[in-house]
């Protein structure tokens, strides 16, 4: 006969706890004879070299244990210069283009399909992930991604025949670099977070291609927009070499004047390739989950899902509503915010004090060269409180500018409208981040104000955020009848125009001094599932 912890073994004087804590319990969980390794995967298409707006095709390996929250994407990328704009200036220093803040910035659009059929779409990708990476990840993200996912544009480091260079403050390039090509902003990059199915929050991320088929992902990389601009070359006829006070390393004197065209507007990512976890199991686990399969079970996998709904652009001050229906079995969270006038425009970053940038000016040329300073980053930002610190494309921004509090409506039910100190605190309660010390806010979103003016978003919550021991269904459940949901915005007074960030253009400027458009975005994130069972019958529920 077992023993239960209360029972008095045999011989005892006294009753053992009820309860005891974990740590001294002797258990162990044994996993044997499973092995992994690290497979490498290229694009299907046999890509060489593709640029903003194409298309990227990769398939999982076939008949394979694969651990999807491992999957990453890895390649060199390569901005095209803008030339140095008169034939009287130095022809090796020319305006430089920069990537944006986060490397998954890069993808507009990304698709899975299995054996042919789409299974999740989710557009307005790269906008989507730097609202959840903005609200998720603190100082330690920002530290850790700055390998590889380019987590802050405005001081990077390339590595060079045992030396360190270092570029802040976002740089005129020198064409004279034709070693690590920086005037690029070259440099190999990653993306290793992802949303949806890869994301690593999926309730299974290990998964048997054998039992889907054939399973594609299409990256669809973001258009040129997306990319930051240094100060163009104003006037520099001459420029004699000197050592970069900051770094130690000298940067090279400017050549005889002539005319240096611009390369184009664009961008290169070569070198692709991808990566993912393989497992191999015993012949016995094969043979027993196909048992199960021709027995009639059927396999169920729940991931994130999400639409985007764009409503009419409004003026400032903001005001009007936004509505879409959606039918879902879980409806977990709705994300709102606003996209700014010109954010297609290719522009300065948005990094600095009121109606100033944070991008180093021509005179600090003959100081500090291609190499910059620290004086204009994204460090220097933070300690110095200024107020724009997106540090980042003004494609990203997410304004609530011109708005005094906002109200959703679920179905008929108004809920209760909230003032906008009132919706960060929804923010934090829509991840449970009011109580987490390990995760937290990117360190951009300094106050209310920062919040409110480039990383807006009112979030509506409506499931259960406290769940982690296993995967979770406990949205809202529309799936019978579809549901309507509307954001009602209440705008402030008109004065508030007069304090925000505008100049007559919008070179890294929230705003252009009287085009205060800006286009209402909402994101519906709900759970979708796949059901898997015999024969590769496959079915898709939202």
């Amino acid at each position: 006969m077992s023993l239960q912890y209360t029972d008095v073994p045999p011989g005892g004087v006294v009753n053992v706890p009820p309860a005891i804590p974990n740590g001294m319990l002797y258990r162990v969980k044994q996993i044997q004879n499973i092995s992994k390794q690290t497979l490498k995967l290229v694009p299907i298409s046999g890509q060489v070299s593709v640029s903003n707006s194409q298309k990227i095709i990769v398939s999982l390996p076939p008949n394979s244990l694969v651990d999807l929250s491992t999957f990453e994407m890895n390649f060199t990328g390569a901005t095209q210069h803008r030339g140095n704009a008169a034939g009287t200036n130095c022809s090796n220093y020319v305006q430089k283009a920069y990537f944006p803040r986060n490397t998954a910035s890069l993808i507009e659009n990304l698709e899975i399909k299995i054996n042919g059929q789409s299974r999740q779409n989710i557009n307005q990708y790269g906008y989507l992930f730097n609202i959840l990476y903005d609200y998720t990840c603190g100082y330690d993200a920002v530290g850790k991604n700055r390998i590889g996912c380019n987590s802050d544009p405005s001081n990077k480091t390339t590595y060079y025949n045992g030396q360190c260079r270092r570029y802040a403050g976002f740089p005129q390039g020198c064409t004279s670099d034709t070693s690590t090509n920086s005037y690029l902003d070259q440099d190999t990059y990653t993306i290793r977070q992802w949303l949806g199915i890869l994301g690593g929050n999926a309730s299974t991320s290990i998964i048997d291609t054998s039992l889907y088929g054939d399973i594609t992902l299409e990256i669809s990389l973001a258009p040129s927009d997306v990319l930051m601009l240094s100060n163009p070359i104003g006037t520099l006829a001459t420029l004699t070499a000197a050592t970069n006070g900051e770094t130690g390393i000298a940067f090279t004197a400017g050549s005889s004047a002539a005319s240096t065209a611009s390369q184009g507007t664009g961008y290169t990512l070569t070198n692709i390739g991808f990566q993912i976890t393989r497992y191999d199991m015993p012949a016995s686990y094969y043979q027993a989950v196909a048992s199960v399969l021709e027995a009639g079970a059927v396999f169920k996998l729940y991931y994130p899902n999400y639409s985007v709904f764009m409503g009419v652009p409004q003026a400032l001050p903001k005001g009007g509503t936004t509505r879409f229906n959606i039918s879902t079995q879980s409806l977990d969270m709705v994300i709102s915010t606003f996209q700014v006038q010109d954010r297609g425009t290719q522009q300065q970053p948005i990094l600095g004090s009121v109606n100033t940038n944070y991008v180093q000016p021509n005179s600090d040329l003959a100081t500090y060269g291609d190499f910059g300073s620290s004086q204009y980053t994204f460090n220097t930002a933070l300690t110095k409180g200024v107020a724009k610190t997106l540090n980042n494309s003004k494609y990203f921004i997410r304004n609530g500018d011109g708005i005094a509090y906002s109200t959703y409506i679920v179905g008929a039910v108004r809920l209760i409208p909230e003032t906008i100190l009132e919706q960060f605190n929804g923010v934090l309660r829509a991840w449970n981040s009011q109580n987490d010390t390990l995760g937290g806010l990117y360190p951009g979103i300094q106050s209310l104000a920062h919040y409110q003016n480039q990383f807006y978003a009112h979030v509506l919550s409506l499931n259960v955020t406290n769940e982690h021991d296993m995967y979770t269904v406990s949205g809202l459940n529309c799936s019978a009848t579809p549901i309507s949901i509307a954001l009602e915005v209440t705008g402030s007074t008109s004065a508030a125009i007069a304090n925000v960030d505008n100049a007559a253009t919008s070179n890294g400027h929230i705003w252009a001094t009287g085009a205060y458009n800006s286009t209402p975005l909402m994101f519906a994130a709900y759970t979708s599932r796949l059901e898997i069972s015999a024969g590769r019958n496959i079915l898709t529920y939202t």
